[in-house]
């Protein structure tokens, strides 16, 4: 897939926004034209199917998916043809009065658009193989109220959605409410706030795996995992996961899946009762070059809490509270479970700095 590179010393593919602009082929900014693909121009806000000489946003979907027109009126929306590109160039919020399938191979160019649902279920509902998203607000969603439980702002399926300069926010689900991943997802330069979760991952709710660079994930909560929870797979870099606040555990992260590979970023100001900032249960974690201050949990591991072999690497764990435990808590016993710290800084946390079970 063009424009996605190697971050860090680790196999781990990440949006390359630069690299993605400078493609040979290019129509919308950021985001790559497949040759032969047709552009299918967004021009009204409504959410309606009528061949009355405009072209709405689900029309365009339908477009994109049956590579047929839309109307026979001028002005409707052309046919697709191949993975195409969806232009949004009207500047109102476009009200959703149900959520928006896009089960098609196509790019969606928001030049800036909010998607707002305003009826019980989720914004978008992906299983497109290949789907871009690109400079969108999505709010509004409410899957939980619809009896769909998972993924209020976007639910991806099996396939690889990429979500770069957007914002995910206001959106709420049982399971993920900011976004529920279920295949692949990278996404970068991008927003998840204000999200919330009745049970795991208020700002995303991980089954595949996730690829994260230049994110901020604030503000979102959940019973567990209020910022990101995670059964899969979680990459992450140079992002930041702040003011999350989780009832159970995992304030920033929760993560019991294969492996968390997290470099360059920073956990603060997140809630739990234990492991405010993070909670690994995962068979592999490595905390890498970053920073975890500032997090509260009510029991032990205000910073990190280490149920699963964990590896930290030239980290700063830091100014971290927990009334009755230590900011990093961890196993030192088995060693197939073991925490390891190396060339790191554990210092300033009330009431003590490290722990172990």
């Amino acid at each position: 897939m063009a424009g996605f590179g190697v971050f860090g010393s680790k196999r781990t593919l990440v949006v390359g926004v630069a690299a993605v602009v400078a493609a040979s082929v290019v129509g919308v900014v950021g985001v790559p034209v497949p040759a032969g693909a047709a552009t299918i121009a967004v021009s009204s806000v409504s959410d309606t199917v009528a061949d009355d000489g405009q072209c709405t946003l689900r029309e365009a979907v339908a477009s994109a998916t049956t590579d047929a027109v839309s109307g026979a009126s001028a002005g409707e929306c052309p046919a697709g043809s191949g993975a195409d590109v969806i232009d949004i160039s009207v500047t109102s919020p476009i009200l959703l009065g149900s959520t928006l399938m896009i089960p098609t191979d196509v790019t969606i160019n928001g030049n800036g658009a909010t998607l707002q649902a305003t009826a019980p279920g989720g914004v978008l509902d992906v299983t497109g193989n290949s789907v871009f998203l690109h400079d969108l607000t999505i709010t509004g969603g409410t899957a939980s109220a619809s009896g769909v439980s998972v993924g209020g702002g976007i639910l991806t399926d099996s396939g690889v959605v990429t979500i770069t300069g957007s914002v995910i926010t206001g959106n709420a689900a049982t399971l993920g409410g900011g976004i529920a991943v279920g295949g692949t997802l990278f996404i970068s330069d991008s927003v998840v706030s204000q999200n919330s979760a009745t049970t795991n991952g208020g700002g995303l709710n991980v089954t595949g795996t996730v690829f994260m660079e230049r994110v901020i994930v604030d503000g979102n909560s959940a019973r567990t995992g209020a910022g990101i929870y995670s059964l899969g797979d979680v990459h992450i870099d140079d992002s930041t996961v702040s003011r999350n606040t989780a009832e159970s555990d995992g304030g920033g992260l929760y993560a019991a899946g294969n492996m968390v590979d997290i470099e360059s970023s920073t956990f603060s100001g997140n809630e739990a009762v234990a492991g405010g900032g993070l909670m690994l249960v995962a068979m592999s974690s490595t905390l890498v070059n970053s920073t975890v201050s500032g997090n509260e949990a009510s029991s032990n591991g205000s910073g990190v809490l280490a149920a699963g072999p964990v590896h930290i690497v030239f980290s700063t764990i830091t100014a971290n509270t927990a009334p009755l435990g230590e900011a990093l808590f961890g196993n030192t016993v088995s060693p197939e479970l073991a925490l390891t710290v190396a060339g790191s800084v554990v210092a300033g946390n009330t009431p003590s700095d490290v722990g172990a079970f």
